[in-house]
């Protein structure tokens, strides 16, 4: 009885194999923990109020202000925004409409010290709820001209006024 005998050899191919999944699944790993693999809908969040903070500043369209003392939206021509305390689009309200089918929201804050004013647009993201509060980055405000906000699956963007 003949005995046969299998030969096993590891060949170029196999480890070109091996390297390839290897670098692959490394590959993977990096864009995870490097942040490449975002949801698109975050980053059109990010260039639309950014966006919507420059339209917001100049002439446009009407925007929705919700300060009309009933917490009722109305219709108002949007107007250049000023340094002084009287901002022409009220200090809230919403405008546009965001990947999820919510409006974004707008507000202006002033803040005492150092004195200095900041516009503030955002999406309440895929869960439509608030989960910044009321006070969305007002904290980060003071340390930055501007910049991108996040807080929960909220995000927004903010533009020192004076």
């Amino acid at each position: 009885m003949e005995k046969s005998n299998k030969n096993q050899e590891f060949k170029t191919y196999d480890l070109l194999l091996v390297l390839s999944l290897v670098a692959a699944v490394s590959l993977v790993i990096a864009s995870i923990l490097g942040g490449r693999l975002e949801d698109p809908n975050v980053k059109r969040v990010q260039r639309d109020t950014e966006a919507l903070i420059g339209q917001l500043l100049g002439w446009g369209p009407p925007a929705e202000t919700l300060d009309d003392g009933l917490g009722e939206p109305k219709e108002e021509q949007r107007e250049l925004a000023s340094s002084g305390s009287d901002f022409p689009l009220g200090k809230e309200g919403i405008v546009g409409i965001d990947p999820w089918g919510q409006a974004y929201r707008f507000q202006v804050v002033e803040i005492d010290r150092p004195r200095s004013a900041y516009l503030l647009v955002w999406s309440n993201g895929p869960n439509a709820r608030n989960d910044s509060g009321d006070n969305f980055g007002w904290d980060r405000l003071h340390d930055q001209r501007q910049g991108v906000l996040f807080r929960g699956d909220d995000l927004g963007y903010s533009k020192r006024l004076y």
